[in-house]
């Protein structure tokens, strides 16, 4: 592992306090339910203008894969 990765690993892993080997196998949906459920409240997204691209889309919560399939699932129809 190269010095600067080994460095930006060693940033990652100490803001976060978990080892990236467990970030890395989570999905953003299951680290986004165990960090609600650490804390006791849904997390929260703060915008604010101007958007850049569709950044205000969705901006309220995350979906998980099934989700968004249904969702292009329905829109196509």
């Amino acid at each position: 592992m190269s010095l600067p990765y080994r460095a930006f690993v060693d940033a990652v892993e100490l803001a976060t306090g978990e080892k990236i080997e467990s970030l890395q196998n989570t999905t953003l949906d299951e680290r986004r339910r165990m960090t609600e459920a650490k804390h006791g409240a849904p997390m929260r997204f703060p915008t604010w203008f101007p958007f850049i691209g569709r950044g205000n889309v969705l901006r309220d919560r995350c979906l998980t894969h099934a989700q968004v399939e249904a969702a292009l699932t329905e829109a196509l129809r």
